[in-house]
């Protein structure tokens, strides 16, 4: 039995590529073996620290799968569930509303690095927390009365003794005032304003708002690289910016740079972005922590994110041979990197915004059609559309809405997703049907 854990400064094993990925087995025949990796959660204090650790953790994720373990057992020094009652059942699809430290949020994201990678894959995955096996997902295979007694034992004290006392339920549930809409006219920040879906909804937002449009780098030197890996015809951005609308150029983990552009705005919409990459935990998991932390510090009232569907983004999880699938279903990313640090980004800003008396709405696309090349995929979206749908989540009322993660396709008639959700909290539908997939006579 092996045993690992991070440390700051530990070197991840090589990132897999995309080739190597799609070469790992869609399911995993169990050989031997059994590996186990402690996380230990003071260690990972910084921004930087949560990205490398996440890293590290995929990593190995990916090679648990290839060497064919029969199990991995994870054990974090933090719990979870002590903010929930002594007979609460954890599952595969739980959401869970945990304190806000640098501590438990760490351990969540390690978690579910773990739990979508192995997901599936014919692994068995133990989670224990604060030395109690604290799941029931499909995949465990722990002793049912040491199971039963160490959960029910580490709870109860939990419940009893510490963490629901009358003087600490307001770290669990605080009070929430989500403000009124519509959001007409007043500013909003666009982060990753150089990619081409941002590029389409900036000039909507323009019509009612001052937009800052920000980026890792000059919007001039993106326009001027053009977009090689988008589809021909991908919007590019529209130069010069002229007032009330002005440029912010930044990385995404700087903090202080990242207050100064969003100050004063009502909405913050994160379209930033890496690819399989190295840096994919690093901007689209710890960047949308970032982002959503200091979008909440700066008082802004919502928080629209975007990023890969995930839902049937991997052939041998989520959802991909279903019909009917509702537009708001959870995430499934699997092992794809980009899918994956998205989802748990967007895990982060959930939490945050159940914390705090801002909204959140998450938008996830796939394909991006233009005039010039539409793929004949089923999940697939204009840029049009998507530039729509944006407008809509900065300027729908959506009251009562604390988050809401909805996936944007368009309404082709084959039955595979449902859009009513996407009315439901919007008020808005797309529009293109992009007909050429599905129709001869056009």
């Amino acid at each position: 039995m092996d045993a690992a854990f991070w440390i700051p400064g530990a070197t991840p094993l090589p990132t897999p590529t995309r080739a190597e990925l799609a070469e790992l087995p869609e399911i995993t025949a169990p050989k031997a073996g059994r590996r186990v990796f402690k996380v230990v959660t003071p260690v990972i204090h910084s921004d930087d620290d949560l990205a490398a650790a996440l890293l590290w953790h995929y990593t190995n994720a990916v090679e648990c799968i290839k060497d064919g373990l029969e199990r991995v057992d994870l054990i974090l020094d933090v719990s979870l569930i002590d903010a929930y009652p002594q007979n609460w059942s954890v599952t595969a699809a739980w959401k869970p509303f945990f304190k806000l430290d640098r501590r438990h949020i760490a351990a969540f994201a390690v978690e579910l690095v773990w739990r979508e990678c192995l997901r599936d894959r014919g692994i068995r995955l133990a989670i224990h927390r604060l030395d109690a096996a604290s799941d029931t997902d499909t995949h465990y295979d722990v002793n049912l009365v040491e199971f039963i007694k160490h959960r029910f034992l580490h709870i109860v004290d939990t419940y009893n003794n510490q963490f629901h006392s009358n003087e600490n339920k307001s770290d669990y549930l605080p009070h929430r005032n989500k403000p009124s809409w519509p959001n007409v006219s007043e500013p909003v920040a666009v982060l990753g304003a150089g990619g081409p879906i941002p590029t389409s909804a900036i000039e909507l937002l323009k019509q009612n708002h001052a937009v800052i449009l920000c980026d890792y780098e000059p919007l001039e030197t993106i326009a001027s690289r053009g977009a090689p890996h988008q589809p021909k015809g991908a919007p590019l951005p529209k130069l010069p910016i002229l007032p009330p609308h002005r440029e912010a150029t930044f990385d995404i983990l700087d903090r202080a740079a990242m207050r100064s552009a969003i100050t004063g705005c009502a909405t913050l919409i994160n379209c930033a972005c890496t690819r399989y990459t190295q840096n994919d935990f690093r901007v689209n998991t710890v960047g949308a922590l970032v982002a959503a932390e200091e979008a909440i510090a700066a008082g802004v009232k919502r928080i629209v994110t975007t990023g890969p569907q995930v839902i049937t983004l991997e052939p041998y999880t989520g959802f991909h041979h279903d019909h009917d699938v509702p537009i708001d279903t959870p995430g499934r990313p699997g092992c794809n990197p980009y899918g994956l640090s998205k989802h748990i980004g967007q895990e982060l800003v959930r939490v945050l915004c159940e914390h705090s008396d801002t909204q959140g709405i998450t938008l996830l696309f796939n394909g991006l059609a233009t005039p010039e090349s539409i793929h004949a995929i089923d999940y697939m979206t204009s840029f049009a559309d998507a530039a729509g749908a944006i407008q809509a989540a900065v300027e729908a009322d959506a009251n009562g809405i604390t988050y809401a993660a909805l996936h944007v396709p368009a309404a082709m008639p084959h039955g595979h997703f449902r859009l009513d959700r996407i009315k439901d909290v919007l008020g808005w539908m797309p529009s293109d049907q992009l007909p050429t997939i599905w129709r001869t006579d056009v």
